[in-house]
C-alpha cells in the first residue's frame, strides 16, 4: 500500500489498483485512523467511497492484500505518515 500526494488530491495504490481521495474525503480519513478495522472498513465502505465502482476497487484491494486486517493494518500505517495539509 502506497498513499502520495498528487495534486489536489490523494492516491492509494497497491500496485494494481488505485483509488483517488478528494483532499476533503482524506481528510476524513487521516483525522479517524489510528481506529479498530471495523470501524475504518464502514467509514470507507459507506461514508468515503460513494460509488459503487470505487467500493469495488477497494474491495480488489483487500483481496490483493490478502485479507482486510493486513490490507487496513497497512493502510493506517501509511496515511498516518502523510499529512493532509
Amino acid at each position: 500500500m502506497q498513499v502520495t500526494k498528487k495534486g489536489d488530491s490523494f492516491v492509494l495504490t497497491d500496485g494494481a489498483n488505485t483509488l483517488n481521495l478528494t483532499q476533503a474525503k482524506y481528510e476524513d480519513l487521516f483525522y479517524a485512523v489510528p481506529v479498530d478495522n471495523g470501524t475504518l472498513f464502514r467509514l470507507i465502505n459507506d461514508t468515503i467511497l460513494e460509488d459503487t465502482s470505487l467500493r469495488n476497487v477497494f474491495k480488489k484491494m483487500i483481496d490483493q492484500a490478502g485479507g482486510i486486517d493486513p490490507f487496513l493494518n497497512d493502510l493506517q500505517k501509511q496515511v498516518q505518515t502523510l499529512q493532509p495539509g
